[in-house]
């Protein structure tokens, strides 16, 4: 028997002396269709997919033959050879990106460091001309 979530939501109880809520029943059966009307929604989907996926393993199936009859042997040593130089490239720039970050990085600190070494220029030099100001006030004072 195929159920629809139609034939849920239509689905209707008699009633009987101290049967169930009918509200709940109600409820509940309209949650069901929902969640059945989401499953049959995804394996529709999933179906579509498996046809498209099938039809596509058929066309590659097609073509590997003819790429086998192309392609010359694969030396196994080269290619090996070819990956280690592959990562070692790669290695190698992932290095170079460091270091220049770093540069960057030490010539930040630098100008840190600069502007560090200004402010504490500035600030003890605003402290002495207060300081020096409050000498001058206790001076007149006496």
């Amino acid at each position: 028997m195929n159920v629809t979530p139609l034939d849920i939501n239509n689905q209707r109880f008699r009633m009987r002396f101290r049967g169930f809520d009918v509200r709940e029943v109600d409820n509940f059966l309209q949650i069901v269709a929902v969640e059945l009307e989401l499953q049959l929604q995804e394996n529709s989907r999933l179906r579509e997919k498996t046809a498209e996926l099938e039809s596509r393993l058929e066309q590659l199936k097609d073509t590997v033959p003819a790429i086998k009859d192309e392609t010359p042997p694969v030396d196994m040593e080269e290619m090996k050879v070819s990956m280690l130089r592959e990562a070692e490239a790669a290695v190698e720039d992932i290095l170079a990106a460091r270091r220049m970050e770093a540069d960057g990085l030490e010539m930040e600190i630098e100008h840190l460091e600069k502007t560090k070494d200004q402010l504490e220029a500035y600030f003890e030099s605003f402290l002495r001309f207060n300081i020096d100001l409050l000498d001058t006030w206790k001076k007149r004072k006496q």
